[in-house]
């Protein structure tokens, strides 16, 4: 099957978020399975290309056009780990990819508009059937009613559309004049059977554009997948979703078990199996992990709690009202608490800041707001616990990874946690799971794993091992992809 991924992220050389690295494995898996993939991305000047295998100009006079021009784009044809990845580098007076930014500039809807664009007239130059052309969240969606309006002839050689859902709450909510300058006349798409956005009779929403005009749409995880089916999760879209719904379908991430391997992990102090059996000698390895850690970091072991960590982004999504209150109730209780992640919004900068100012010199708390792949590794491979309550999450890697380190994890149920980490009480235990989004639900479920820590051993161990066992690599979400794919290509659900 020739599959086309067009997207804004690609893992590790373009990478902001989870998407890269959803980017990274899925396509690396599709090829191990004999597919022919390509992926389709902006040629950012943060890119380091001594990364690639290979890279060569592959196309002079790509040309898009934009607001009545035409801007020259040169296109880079590059390969990572069996993956064709084709760079589209535009000759713009704005400098759309020229930042030294994925997100974040004043522009982006321009900036992801273009290449949308630039996209598809690279589809239409190259002239060659495409089984499927895969989509990833609002910066690439423009190119599904683009395909369908705009370019017969693109629409002729790509056989199916799948359009990806990674996160339903960034939707890329434009003026219609946004729209016109990449050559749909955005006045005529605002209604409420096309791209006018729910809220605002006067916007248009592209995530929106996608889902109507895709074959198939796909959110990252099953429980997601209802989720946003609800006024709570649907961020004003759950009625088009609703409306749709036959087309909709919740496929679990996978992570990339070779990246996520503490038997090969380089970062780590000592390397241990992931095959449960080894149970005590995982032990062992994770404890010389942990005693190497606190070193590094000048803090002291607990002599009666467990290591809890968190790696995210501070965020709303996040839950950062819980993550504080999670430190102080670790404190209080005896543990250790250490927290890894960037500050994303504004106004979550002052509580941070000031729970770090009172721990500063604490032996058993440590903040870091400086995100450090290498001490991700090691935080996986030493802790004992990971905590994560997201107000929603599609579908989380953390959660993934903190299991093939043998770290059990704390999560709200909701998502992608809700379908992966099962409950201690359950017959089949991988972690610990609390529902409600309040201070009392997480003292409670620290009280269960404080007393499982200090009490319950076999049990703890229990979960260690079960979250060994689970398989959370690319192969079964491939699989599913590859179904979906091929029933895509059978039974069409656009809009004529």
């Amino acid at each position: 099957m020739k599959i086309t991924h067009i997207t804004s992220e690609f893992s590790p050389f373009a990478k902001a978020g989870g998407l890269g690295d959803v980017l990274h494995g899925l396509s690396k898996k599709q090829v191990e399975d004999g597919h022919h993939v390509s992926v389709i991305l902006p040629k950012y000047d943060l890119i380091d290309i001594k990364v690639f295998d290979s890279i060569e100009i592959y196309i002079q006079d790509l040309w898009c056009y934009e607001n009545g021009n035409e801007f020259h784009n040169t296109v880079y044809k590059a390969t990572f780990e069996g993956v064709t990845i084709f760079l589209i580098d535009p000759d713009h007076l704005d400098y759309y990819f020229k930042r030294g930014t994925i997100y974040g500039t004043e522009i982006d809807s321009e900036r992801f508009l273009y290449f949308s664009r630039a996209a598809v007239e690279f589809i239409r130059k190259e002239n060659s059937s495409v089984d499927v052309v895969h989509l990833h969240d609002w910066p690439t969606a423009a190119v599904a009613p683009l395909v369908h309006n705009l370019f017969p002839e693109v629409k002729k050689l790509v056989g199916a559309i799948i359009f990806n859902i990674h996160n339903i709450e960034h939707q890329g909510k434009i003026p219609p004049k946004l729209l016109t300058r990449i050559g749909l006349f955005g006045a005529s798409f605002l209604s409420k059977d096309l791209l006018m956005d729910p809220a605002c009779d006067r916007t248009i929403n592209l995530m929106k554009g996608a889902i109507i005009y895709a074959d198939k749409v796909v959110t990252v995880s099953p429980s997601y997948a209802k989720e946003i089916t609800t006024k709570e999760f649907g961020f004003g879209l759950e009625g088009t979703i609703k409306k749709l719904h036959k087309k909709l379908a919740g496929v679990l991430n996978g992570i990339e078990t070779d990246t996520w391997n503490p038997e090969i992990d380089p970062n780590l102090t000592e390397n241990f199996p992931v095959n449960s059996t080894f149970i005590l000698d995982i032990l062992r390895k994770k404890e010389a992990n942990k005693k190497a850690l606190l070193h590094s970091l000048k803090m002291e072991q607990s002599t009666s709690g467990p290591l809890v960590i968190c790696i995210t982004r501070i965020a709303s999504q996040k839950g950062p009202k819980l993550i504080l209150h999670a430190i102080e109730e670790v404190e209080k209780r005896g543990g250790s608490f250490i927290l890894l992640g960037t500050i994303c919004e504004k106004p979550l900068e002052k509580p941070f800041l000031a729970l770090q100012e009172k721990y500063q010199d604490h032996k058993r708390i440590h903040l870091s707001f400086t995100f450090d792949d290498k001490l991700s590794h090691k935080l996986f491979a030493a802790a004992d616990a990971l905590f994560l309550p997201s107000k929603f999450e599609p579908c989380g890697l953390t959660q993934l990874i903190s299991m093939r380190y043998a770290t059990i994890p704390i999560v709200r149920k909701t998502g992608g946690l809700k379908d992966t980490v099962h409950d201690k009480n359950s017959a089949y235990p991988t972690g610990f799971v609390f529902e409600e989004q309040t201070e009392q639900a997480v003292d409670g479920v620290l009280e269960e794993v404080f007393s499982t820590f200090q009490e319950n051993t076999p049990l703890w161990q229990k979960m260690m091992q079960n979250g060994l066992s689970r398989d959370a690599s690319w192969k079964y979400p491939a699989q599913k992809y590859e179904k979906i794919y091929e029933s895509s290509l059978h039974k069409k659900q656009v809009p004529q």
